[in-house]
């Protein structure tokens, strides 16, 4: 499915595969398979038999449990069936519809379907030999992670997988910026609040100075000036007339941990730390940061979470602290974990709900 209309008349951007939610634990798969053709393609059973062939070598089996973004706190695990089915004369005329032969985008009700090629480049098939030359097997991966980590390697080029030791890593680099200022001559840093994304209150930011991941390639001054105009909306010309990036505060540090949305894969999270100045709190364009009283502020921003997926909505207050015992807030910040800032989520309950999805890939 490409897109999806909107109850407000909006469209929303989807880039997903064709999946369906099993009405029961006791469904078998392969009758929410049919009823997942007629449903969503308007496929009757009988051009089903007549042109499809399930490809059961192709069938696994996956579970993921992950924090509820409806429910919070309460964590859902997803029991995924992955099935491939071929199709055999994709020139039937029961497949019009679904804009065969041509494989031709269509429209059934509020979705746009579009037909992708599998496997797009020889990357795709390059990156799940390499991960499993390592002992990483991308069938454990939770839905739509090998897309994610395919996407943030070859298409944004915000990580890196490199070889340590003959360990596989995964490589995040993570900027830091501490925006500083004279509030009624009191030094304060700027720290965030409280931030609201995938439909919640994300706990882990509390206090946290500006974050970004950095570009694989980039250099922490580049860094510097995307993450105050992306998190901050402050353009060049802002920054070369009212800051100041103080160089000799920069400093790196490493963390080492297994990400929970690519099980087995280590990450190594490179955080780069530098102090930038607000040289003039007085100046009228100030205003839009709180300055010169040091007032709370609230700024939403779109993130990108693939190159080819919806932005999503970002929301965070920030306020102004008195920067005494600076360098101790920095070594607290230190502490927590960075995943935070790979909006990678913890959990933190013992109960749980759970949903079985079937997730089908069509060949032509």
């Amino acid at each position: 499915i490409a897109s999806e209309a909107t109850a407000e008349g909006g469209v929303r951007l989807r880039d997903q595969l064709l999946a369906v939610v099993l009405t029961s634990p006791t469904e078998d798969w392969q009758e929410a398979v049919a009823r997942c053709f007629e449903e969503k393609l308007q496929l009757s059973l009988e051009a089903q038999n007549d042109c499809f062939e399930t490809e059961m070598d192709s069938y696994r089996y996956a579970e993921d449990r992950s924090a509820s973004e409806t429910v919070p706190g309460i964590p859902t695990t997803y029991r995924a069936h992955h099935i491939s089915i071929l199709i055999r004369d994709r020139s039937r005329p029961e497949l019009r519809s679904i804009g065969l032969p041509g494989a031709m985008d269509f429209s059934i009700g509020q979705r746009h379907w579009t037909w992708v090629t599998v496997a797009g480049s020889g990357q795709e098939e390059e990156l799940i030999k390499r991960l499993a030359k390592y002992g990483i097997d991308t069938s454990e991966f939770p839905a739509l992670s090998f897309a994610e980590l395919y996407d943030e390697i070859y298409e944004r080029n915000i990580s890196t997988l490199e070889v340590h030791h003959g360990v596989l890593m995964r490589m995040v680099k993570i900027l830091k910026v501490w925006l500083r200022a004279e509030i009624l001559t009191v030094d304060h840093v700027l720290l965030v609040k409280a931030k609201w994304q995938k439909n919640e209150f994300d706990a882990l930011t509390k206090d946290q100075p500006i974050c970004m991941r950095m570009n694989a390639d980039s250099d922490v001054h580049e860094a510097v000036e995307e993450a105050l105009w992306s998190r901050l909306g402050l353009d060049k010309d802002f920054q070369q007339a009212y800051l100041s990036v103080d160089a000799a505060s920069h400093t790196v540090t490493e963390e080492v941990g297994y990400s929970r949305s690519y099980p087995g894969l280590k990450t190594t999270y490179v955080v780069n730390e530098i102090a930038v100045r607000v040289t003039d709190a007085e100046a009228g364009p100030c205003r839009d940061i709180g300055l010169p009283a040091g007032t709370d502020f609230t700024l939403a921003r779109q993130m990108l979470l693939t190159q080819a997926s919806v932005d999503e909505l970002v929301v965070t207050h920030w306020y102004w602290k008195t920067a005494e015992g600076y360098e101790d807030e920095r070594e607290v910040t230190r502490s927590q974990s960075t995943r935070s800032d790979a909006t990678e989520s913890q959990e933190s309950s013992t109960e749980s709900t759970s949903a079985d999805v079937i997730q089908i890939s069509s060949d032509i």
